[in-house]
């Protein structure tokens, strides 16, 4: 049997020193080119990918110390106990009663939030809410609501329509939109399926 070329403690070394290294990095340590060879020991260890950087760091478990709302950061390079951007983005919208505005999610969480806020809008993982009584005009909060079907597949003038209700609130409606033959577009009003006032586009 031939004898094992590759360690994973060479790379447990490198992170307990460095705190976070980069994929470079780590297959420096074990002597690879090769990516997959570094997973596969990466897969020994408990560890953690960076949600900033584009997932580009890694970091032992052991080495971070969350905080309150479940980040850790060394260096600039931020790290969340939920994992990726997307997820983390979802449990602190979820846990926040009052919700977020994109700007506000951006500091809490040093990245820029606006995309993946909207591919969890897409997803129906989170709703989005127009705020008129909101001192800062023209801004959206951003929070998790159950999203309840409505009517789907209603047509008027070419264009087809599914309405959702968010939550319990009767006033606040969603509704997403297609142009028959096109792309499915998505809004956000308040007022009954027959008439929505307030509405923006989301997007």
């Amino acid at each position: 049997m031939r004898p094992e070329s590759f360690h994973a403690d060479d790379l447990a070394r490198v992170l307990r020193r460095g705190k976070v290294a980069t994929m470079p990095e780590l297959k420096k340590a074990l002597g690879t080119e090769v990516d997959v060879t570094v997973f596969r020991k990466l897969k020994q260890l408990s560890y953690r990918t960076s949600y900033s950087h584009r997932g580009s760091y890694y970091t032992l478990n052991e080495t971070a110390q969350f905080d309150a709302k479940g980040l850790w950061s060394f260096d600039s390079v931020w790290f969340s106990r939920q994992g990726t951007l997307l997820a983390t983005a979802q449990a602190l919208v979820k846990n926040s009663e009052a919700g977020y505005f994109v700007e506000e999610l951006d500091d809490v969480l040093h990245v820029g939030t606006k995309d993946p806020l909207l591919r969890l809008v897409e997803q129906q993982r989170i709703a989005r809410e127009s705020l008129s009584c909101c001192p800062k005009t023209n801004s959206h909060s951003i929070r998790v609501e159950t999203v309840v079907p409505l009517a789907e597949g209603v047509v008027f003038n070419e264009v087809e329509f599914t309405y959702f209700r968010l939550g319990e609130r009767d006033s606040c409606i969603v509704f997403a939109w297609k142009q028959i033959g096109g792309d499915a577009e998505a809004s956000v009003g308040f007022g009954g399926t027959d008439k929505v006032e307030h509405g923006f586009h989301i997007g």
